[in-house]
């Protein structure tokens, strides 16, 4: 069993991790999304809780962007 604070850094690490990928790539609108295998990344739990919470959107066919107003927010 892992221990709680090591659940939230495993989380804080993957949020991080998801960020950092929309930012390397300059996937910030519709024009510049990106699929989840251009990002280098998994459609995870982490990744589908920030969809719903409106920081990742979707464009088009399987591509993501992350909407710099709603990270900050976030």
């Amino acid at each position: 069993m892992t221990p709680p604070n090591a659940t939230g850094a495993i989380i804080a690490a993957q949020f991080r991790k998801i960020v950092r990928s929309f930012h390397n790539h300059g996937a910030y609108s519709y024009g510049t999304a990106k699929t989840t295998e251009e990002l280098g990344l998994r459609q995870n739990m982490i990744f589908n809780k920030l969809i719903r919470r409106g920081v990742i959107m979707k464009s088009g066919s399987r591509k993501y962007f992350i909407d710099k107003d709603r990270l900050e927010q976030y």
